[in-house]
């Protein structure tokens, strides 16, 4: 309370649990690692929202993602404590280390991830919910053994644009609130009929 006796407005931060201050939120996590015989890569991932980091095993013959739930195995702690256990098990090269993937195709013989390497804060929304933008990214090609889905010339040339085209400084996420939607309904549970009443400054 003020010294009027009256408590003072409740912030919207507050009330949702979270702070404004860009500098207190966790930021999500990305490594590649391959394997020192065989050609095999395993992708560590740890959201902001998880209390775990998970594996994602990709297939060497496919590209087909594989998810298990075995902790110790596929789940862990954080980042650190899969790639030590990775490490142990032959995945001993670091490909790429990021803030977070964004984004994954197989494309014929090749399986490639798009990782963010480096971001920046755009933006810091009312909810205190970090809107990043990425300033810098890289493709990471995996060779598949699977000979019969070989691209021809031109796919290949297809391919080669994609990986040219940046996505640096124009593509923006946020790992807490669903900002392809429009605002307020990035939290809402029941569609556009529900909005998230957080987001309604101006209601009564």
């Amino acid at each position: 309370m003020d010294r009027d006796g009256a408590s003072p407005p409740l912030r919207v931060t507050d009330a949702l649990g979270m702070s404004a201050s860009s500098s207190t939120q966790r930021r999500g996590e990305c490594v590649v690692l391959e394997s020192e015989v065989g050609g095999d890569f395993v992708v560590i991932s740890h959201s902001s929202v998880s209390s775990e980091a998970r594996v994602v095993r990709v297939c060497g013959a496919t590209g087909r993602l594989l998810v298990g739930s075995v902790s110790g195995v596929d789940v862990f702690g954080s980042v650190d404590d899969a790639c030590d256990a990775l490490r142990a098990r032959g995945y001993a090269r670091e490909v790429v280390r990021g803030a977070a993937a964004l984004g994954y195709a197989t494309l014929g013989d090749i399986a490639c991830v798009l990782v963010a390497k480096k971001v920046h804060v755009a933006a810091t929304l009312p909810t205190g919910d970090e809107v990043l933008q990425v300033r810098e990214s890289v493709w990471v090609k995996i060779p598949l053994r699977n000979v019969c889905a070989a691209l021809s010339r031109e796919e290949r040339a297809n391919a080669q644009s994609l990986f040219e085209f940046s996505v640096d400084g124009t593509h923006f996420y946020c790992e807490t609130f669903d900002v392809s939607r429009p605002f307020p309904y990035g939290n809402a549970k029941s569609g556009f009929n529900s909005p998230d009443r957080e987001g309604g400054w101006d209601a009564g």
